[in-house]
Order: C-alpha cells, then sequence, then structure tokens
C-alpha cells in the first residue's frame, strides 16, 4: 500500500468512531438500560412453586429480607483444570504466582456492561464461574489418571475438564472448584467439542462416590446425615428416601456409582430415584423449571431465583413442619447480586441449540429425514400432539404421573393433560420435587443429548424406541436402577414402540436434525 493510502485509511479509522452513525456502515450498539428485577421479592416467591402432590409439605422459602443480607459473592477470574496427561508444563506453578483477580463484586469491581451483548458475556462469565472451592490437597483425586478413566471423565479439545477450575483467592494457593453452572450443564461431545447450557456429561455422582468410599465426604454417620438434609421425605413410610438413615458406606458409594453421565441425585430428590441433567437450551420459552415442573417460569426473576435456589437455598426451604437443615446466619453466606444473576438468565435466555455437525447429505438420507417428518406429523403416532414443532417441539404442559389424581382447584388446570406416559412415578410422587406431574420435554438438541427418561434409564434414542425395554428382563442402557438391580422394564410411554423397524430408523434420524 502507498504512503498516502496508508494515511488515508489511518484517518478513517480515527475518524470512524465519531462518524459511523452518519455512515452507511454497520450502527454502533444501542446502549442497554434494562430495568433489573430483584431475584427475591416475597410477594413473586410465595406463587412461584407449583404445589406438591402432598399439598401439606408444599414448600415455603426464605424471605427477602434473609436473601439480602447475605453478603455478594465476590466473582473472581478462574482458570481450567487440564487432565494431567494435557496440562501445559509447569502450570500450577505459574497459578501459584499469579495474584487474585476479582471480576466482579458488589465495591464497583464489574465488567463492562454498556449494551445488551456486554451483559451476555457478563452472563457467560457467571455461569462459569464455580461456588465451591477446595484445597488442592484435597483435590488430588481429579489428577489420578485411573480414576479419570474408570469414572468416564470427557476431556474437552484443549486437554481440559469442563465444569471444574482454579480459583486463586490467596496468593501461592490455587483451589480447585466446582459447582459452577458448567459443572452440570457442560457436554463435551466425542470429538471433545463442548456445549454449554444443556444435559452435561461430568460423572459428577460417581466422582462423589469416589470421595464417600476415601472419606473425603466424611465418615458413615456425615453421609446419612447430608443424604437426609439433601433427600429426606420423612412424611413418607415407603418411598426412595424413607431409610437414608440406616444406610451403609457401600449403598451410598453403589447408588452413585450407578449413575451415568448426565444423571444426578440432585438436591430434593434421592439417590434412588436420579434426574438427568436439564436442557437449558430453550428455556426462555419454557413454562416450567425442572422435570416435574416444580417452578413456575414467567419471566428473568424466576430463573434468577431458580439459579440461586438450585445451587444454595434448596435445602433452606422448609417443607410444612419439615426444616432439612438449621439456617445459618446471613451474613456467614454469600449470594449473587441482582445484576449477577440477570446477567446470567440473560446469556442462558440467548442461547438457542446448534445445528447437527453431521446433517442429512445424501440423497438417501434427505429421504430418511422425509419421511421420518412424515412419522412425526402422523396423528395417529400423536408426536407433535406433546411435542409441537410450532412451540419448540414441547407443548410447555405438565403430563400425569400414574396414580396422581389432580385436585379440582388446582392452580395449573390450564396446563396440564389429562392422561399419564406411564412412566415411573416414584420421582414425580415420592421425593420433594414431586409435584405429581413430569414436564413435557423439548425434543430440540436431540442429537447431542442423553441418557434419555426423566431418570436417564436409556443411553440412546435407539434404546428409547426399543420395544424391549418394556420387558423385565430388560437391561437398561443408561442409569440401571436402585443398587443390585440386574434388570428392569423401563415403562411408559410407548409412543413409537409399535413402528416399523424402517420408521423407527426414520423417525429417529429426523429427530437427531432438531
Amino acid at each position: 500500500m502507498k504512503t498516502a493510502d496508508t494515511i488515508a485509511a489511518l484517518f478513517m479509522t480515527l475518524l470512524g468512531g465519531a462518524a459511523h452513525f452518519v455512515s452507511a456502515g454497520e450502527p454502533s450498539a444501542p446502549a442497554f438500560l434494562p430495568v433489573i428485577p430483584r431475584i427475591y421479592d416475597d410477594a413473586e416467591t410465595a406463587t412461584w412453586h407449583v404445589p406438591l402432590a402432598l399439598g401439606k409439605v408444599s414448600p415455603s422459602f426464605l424471605t427477602s429480607s434473609y436473601f439480602y443480607a447475605r453478603k455478594v459473592r465476590p466473582i473472581y477470574r478462574s482458570y481450567p483444570v487440564y487432565h494431567p496427561d494435557r496440562e501445559p508444563a509447569g502450570y500450577l506453578e505459574k497459578l501459584k504466582s499469579l495474584e487474585p483477580e476479582v471480576l466482579w463484586d458488589d465495591t464497583g469491581k464489574r465488567p463492562k456492561l454498556e449494551t445488551e451483548a456486554d451483559w451476555i458475556r457478563a452472563g457467560e462469565l457467571v455461569y462459569d464461574a464455580p461456588i465451591s472451592p477446595q484445597p488442592l490437597s484435597d483435590s488430588l483425586h481429579f489428577r489420578d489418571r485411573e480414576l479419570l478413566k474408570r469414572i468416564g471423565m470427557p476431556i474437552a479439545t484443549d486437554g481440559s475438564l469442563p465444569g471444574l477450575h482454579y480459583v486463586i483467592r490467596t496468593k501461592g494457593q490455587p483451589e480447585l472448584a466446582r459447582f459452577s453452572c458448567g459443572t452440570c450443564h457442560t457436554r463435551v461431545l466425542p470429538d471433545g467439542v463442548t456445549i454449554k447450557a444443556t444435559q452435561g456429561n461430568l460423572p459428577l455422582a460417581r466422582i462423589e462416590a469416589h470421595e464417600n468410599r476415601t472419606g473425603k465426604s466424611g465418615d458413615e454417620a456425615a453421609l446419612r446425615l447430608a443424604a437426609f438434609e439433601y433427600h429426606g421425605t420423612p412424611w413418607f413410610t415407603n418411598g426412595p428416601n424413607t431409610k437414608l438413615k440406616d444406610w451403609t458406606l457401600d449403598q451410598f458409594v453403589q447408588a452413585r456409582e450407578a449413575c451415568p453421565p448426565g444423571v444426578y441425585p440432585n438436591h430434593n430428590g434421592g439417590l434412588l430415584v436420579p434426574a438427568r441433567a436439564a436442557e437449558l437450551r430453550g428455556i426462555k420459552e419454557r413454562r416450567y423449571l425442572d422435570g416435574t415442573g416444580h417452578m413456575r417460569h414467567r419471566g428473568p426473576s424466576d430463573l434468577m431465583r431458580f439459579s440461586d435456589f438450585h445451587q444454595w437455598g434448596s435445602i433452606y426451604a422448609s417443607f410444612g413442619t419439615f426444616q432439612p437443615q438449621a439456617i445459618p446466619e446471613p451474613e456467614t453466606q454469600e449470594r449473587y447480586s441482582d445484576e449477577q444473576a440477570y446477567a446470567l438468565a440473560l446469556y442462558v435466555y440467548s442461547l438457542t441449540v446448534p445445528p447437527n455437525p453431521n446433517p442429512p447429505r445424501t440423497t438417501e438420507d434427505k429421504a430418511m429425514v422425509a419421511r421420518g417428518r412424515e412419522v412425526f406429523m402422523d396423528s395417529g403416532n400423536r408426536c407433535a400432539t406433546c411435542h409441537d414443532p410450532k412451540q419448540g417441539f414441547t407443548n410447555n404442559k405438565l403430563t400425569l404421573a400414574s396414580g396422581f389424581v389432580v385436585p379440582a382447584d388446582h392452580p395449573e388446570k390450564a396446563h396440564i393433560m389429562p392422561r399419564s406416559v406411564g412412566t415411573d412415578p416414584a420421582f414425580a410422587l415420592l421425593t420433594r420435587k414431586g409435584t405429581g406431574f413430569y414436564k413435557v420435554p423439548t425434543l430440540l438438541g436431540l442429537w447431542y443429548r442423553g441418557p434419555f427418561e426423566h431418570n436417564g434409564s436409556c443411553a440412546t434414542l435407539e434404546d428409547w424406541f426399543d420395544p424391549r425395554r418394556l420387558r423385565d428382563d430388560y437391561v437398561p442402557t443408561g442409569w440401571k436402577g436402585p443398587p443390585g438391580t440386574k434388570t428392569r422394564a423401563v415403562k411408559g410411554h410407548e409412543f413409537g414402540l409399535d413402528l416399523s423397524a424402517e420408521d423407527r430408523k426414520a423417525l429417529i434420524t429426523f429427530l437427531r436434525t432438531l
């Protein structure tokens, strides 16, 4: 380039900011001035929860005054945790030389928040921020090659272990931290590519099984107490959580080892009724949160509150007269700020399902997809009745768990389907999430998700549409069942099981394009 041209180009670059609005080029991003809702509002929270099937134990929540008396959690810069065979040379020593760096707190430190794109980027920062640091001396098992191989730890393209982070809060003392949103909701595909905000595949339950067996979680008495606080339902005498106070160490280990990646015995659920991790993409259009639809989703504040409830507040809810765990002094606890939680909601709302990187290309494959679409839309198969393409392949309704009778005055009666699909009702009836319903899930993103059913019993779509799963001698390919289970039927949702082999293959091929 000639000197004169270079000077002219530089001059136009310098003028670019001032002339941007009058040029024919792309306009500058407008300022984004959101009205940020409060995470906790007592009146809003009072109508947040869908009543439980046993109405007298429907939960009550902590007050807004308690919530806002908690300290705002500072978000530190975090660093990847690598598989020991992929870790850069001198990595941990370098981390020990770094100063702590707070990226967002309530003292004025925060990321740029001028445009909507800024807020979404800041929300990803919150999504990735872990909340549970531990000394490196307590986390050496994450560097154990044999353990990582045995539990099926996924490895990203860059050699990192998604969902795990190093955090530096004190110089010279990096800590390993987990329980960011991404710990449960980041998926690593077979080629190492990661997808955030979906059904993750970190084998978290199997990690905890190892920690149980090696005493890192405390002794047997501590495990019993923790399980009762996390899952206990003392109002049931025959439920999956009835005998937690009598469990042995081996029972805790075996129950957690039985959970495949993507399935976890989450808070208010149970070790014998684990749940598949939720798909978060497309959640902006969903009416309910969680598999039993036990939280209403009416807008950003509900999702903001759910992030706090899911990571911290669930064990401090009360269920009738039952208080699972003593409520600590609020000044000793941490929380998100309204800004942080709102940014997180905007980030999750911004995400859509990525297209399958292996779409049908041949004439034969395209014909198979077209046939699968016909099978799906065929009124006789009734797929589109519940999984309406116009509503994101769901109908945003609740379907009955087997055995539940809906009260005539149920507040969600306009959104309840009058039939059950017959899947195992224990999770929806006998846990602290037991509304008596299952949420009709979206089918978007099936190409990268799994295992399937609310408890992850079937590893693949082929397994889900295999008629043999209804037989008592069936060996589940996902979650096997309670410890000691050799075979069991995976009952319910019989739609598609009577298709011909050719139509079944076509339907599955179509579903993987969504």
